[in-house]
C-alpha cells in the first residue's frame, strides 16, 4: 500500500493541453506470486484519489521481478487501467520500481515510477488522449 501523484497532461484542443498534477492517491496493491516462478506478480492494484471527489480505479497487471541482496528491482504492465466510477475509462500503464530489503523480507519500502495513457470510455475528453506520470511510495507486506 501507499501514495502517488505525478503529472497529468490533458488535451483542451487539437493544439493546446494543460499540464497540472496528478490528484494524490492511495493505492492498494494486492498480489499473488506462484512459488515456482517468483519473478513473476500478478497484481490488482485499487486506486483512490484523496482530492478532487470520489473515484475508483482498478488496475490489473503483472510485475516482473529482479531479486537483489539490498534491492529488488521490478518492471509493471498493467493491461487494463480503467475508472469505475464516475465515468468509465480505460487504459493501459508501464513503469517499474524498486524494493529495499535491508529489513529483512517481510515489510519492503518500495518506490515506482509508472506511465499511463487512456484509450477509451464515456468519460474521455474529446480533445484527445490524457497521459499521466506518476511517482507512487509506500511499503509491502509479504506473507
Amino acid at each position: 500500500m501507499g501514495f502517488g501523484s505525478g503529472l497529468l497532461v490533458q488535451p483542451i484542443d487539437k493544439n493546446k493541453a494543460d499540464a497540472g498534477r496528478a490528484p494524490i492517491a492511495f493505492i492498494l496493491n494486492p498480489s499473488y506470486v506462484i512459488e515456482w516462478e517468483e519473478w513473476l506478480e500478478y497484481s490488482v492494484s485499487f486506486y483512490i484519489p484523496v482530492e478532487n471527489g470520489t473515484a475508483l480505479a482498478l488496475i490489473p497487471g503483472i510485475r516482473l521481478w529482479k531479486y537483489g541482496e539490498l534491492f529488488s528491482y521490478y518492471g509493471t504492465f498493467n493491461v487494463a487501467y480503467f475508472y469505475v466510477n464516475p465515468d468509465s475509462i480505460f487504459g493501459i500503464e508501464l513503469g517499474g520500481g524498486a524494493t529495499y530489503q535491508k529489513w529483512g523480507k517481510d515489510f519492503l519500502p518500495f518506490a515506482e515510477i509508472t506511465g499511463s495513457t487512456f484509450l477509451f470510455g464515456n468519460g474521455m475528453p474529446d480533445s484527445g488522449v490524457p497521459l499521466a506520470l506518476k511517482c507512487n511510495f509506500g511499503f509491502r507486506y509479504n506473507f
